[in-house]
């Protein structure tokens, strides 16, 4: 339960949370409606949208705005009386907008173009009417499709994709909402110009017919549509038994992720990466790195394959 609830320590960027404190900040403040839940889900690790939104918490109530909570802090009990006060209202957690594209690496003429990457990449511009399926797969074709999105979209023309960047961001914010209507059942083939391009993207995804074992991967896994779509068409029968038995409650609910590994990949690869980029970019590179990590933790804690995983935030550095 959430009203009230106490810290064992401060939340502060320069100490050393609890992290059951960190996920505990984070509940609230989504129950309360200043945090959407992100992509990746509440992992217990500090990220910047947590502080972001401690900050917008303390400008709110007239509170001084230091991203600081302590134990004993003005900011925990006004937050705790918030809570208190929304005690019998009914209210659902936010759900995060559907990412259709997610690359883990970059994608283009001379990039280093996963299969994977290139599969999604693919598929999302012919979605959204730039590429024809029936191209002859070279990369050549796939960097004038991405130019041409980028062109339409007011980008720079560069022929490539990269994690984070505003070419994938365009792109899934022209892919999502569509997504979104097909999933509620909406036909937007009639209407305004704008719901008409929207129809058109619409009628694409349903020619495609994206298993709805897709969606569920995706959501449960806490990855992009496209990812699961690749991942799905990758596997075995029997993996894909598995996985089917896990997303739908009717296997065991122990067949996520290595923890071991999943930790050796945080505390041993992800952090030191992010520190580096602290060090050499500032703190604001560094949350962001930071939030992408906690995004991969959280992916392979729920078993997510490594290669697979969403890509660390080293690029919108």
């Amino acid at each position: 339960m959430l009203s009230p609830f106490r810290l064992r320590g401060p939340i502060d960027r320069n100490s050393n949370m609890n992290l059951e404190d960190v996920r505990r900040v984070k509940q609230a403040l989504v129950k309360i409606g200043i945090m959407e839940i992100p992509e990746y889900g509440l992992t217990p690790y500090p990220d910047q949208l947590m502080f972001d939104g401690i900050e917008d918490f303390q400008s709110r109530r007239g509170l001084q705005v230091d991203g600081v909570m302590k134990p004993d802090g003005p900011t925990l009990r006004r937050m705790n009386e918030t809570l208190n006060a929304r005690r019998k209202k009914v209210g659902q957690p936010l759900k995060p907008r559907t990412v259709v594209l997610g690359l883990s690496d970059e994608v283009g003429d001379r990039r280093k173009n996963r299969s994977h990457d290139v599969f999604s990449a693919r598929q999302a511009l012919n979605w959204a009417g730039h590429l024809p399926m029936n191209s002859s797969g070279a990369s050549s074709d796939l960097a004038n499709a991405i130019k041409g999105f980028q062109k339409a979209s007011g980008l720079k023309q560069d022929g490539f994709l990269r994690p984070h960047g505003e070419t994938e961001k365009m792109l899934n914010e022209a892919l999502a909402g569509t997504l979104d209507d097909i999933r509620r059942g909406a036909d937007l083939t009639d209407g305004s110009p704008a719901d008409r391009t929207k129809g058109r993207i619409q009628q694409a995804f349903a020619w495609t017919a994206i298993p709805p074992i897709v969606l569920k991967i995706a959501e449960y896994f806490g990855i992009a549509v496209l990812a699961a779509l690749a991942w799905w068409q990758s596997m075995s029968a029997a993996e894909k038994d598995r996985i089917r038995r896990q997303v739908t409650g009717d296997g065991p609910s122990d067949d996520g992720g290595n923890r071991d590994e999943c930790d050796r990949l945080l505390f041993d690869v992800d952090i030191p990466t992010c520190n580096a980029v602290g060090e050499g970019r500032g703190k604001q590179a560094a949350q962001r790195c930071y939030a992408s990590a906690n995004e991969r933790y959280a992916a392979c804690l729920r078993g997510v394959p490594l290669d697979r995983l969403p890509p660390l935030d080293v690029w919108n550095n």
